[in-house]
């Protein structure tokens, strides 16, 4: 699997779901993970409006915060931990696949 589409559209990081992270709460991974290039609280909250799609675009014009090469690896992973307690995680649990690879252009 190289595309997380269809049936797999829940291991998107694009994927709709509710993320309660640091007093924010985010509409998917994608946008609780652009929140955290930057320091400043008022943009950071923006974030917490946008879809994954305006994270994202938004992500691209925001002064980042001089340790972000550092932590994003870090931050991604927690954010994914959060994302799959409860329901999401059995799902992911019950996967048949060993390897789970998405393919970005």
């Amino acid at each position: 699997m190289t595309k997380f589409r269809g049936d797999k559209y829940y291991l998107s990081n694009m994927f709709p779901c509710v993320l309660k992270i640091n007093g924010n709460t985010f509409k998917c991974v994608e946008a609780a993970f652009q929140s955290f290039k930057t320091t400043d609280p008022n943009t950071r909250r923006l974030f917490s409006m946008m879809s994954g799609f305006q994270a994202k675009r938004f992500g691209r014009t925001v002064k980042l915060r001089p340790d972000w090469e550092d932590i994003k690896v870090e931050v991604m992973r927690r954010i994914l931990k959060i994302k799959f307690q409860g329901e999401l995680g059995n799902k992911l649990a019950s996967e048949e696949d060993d390897t789970l690879i998405e393919e970005n252009d």
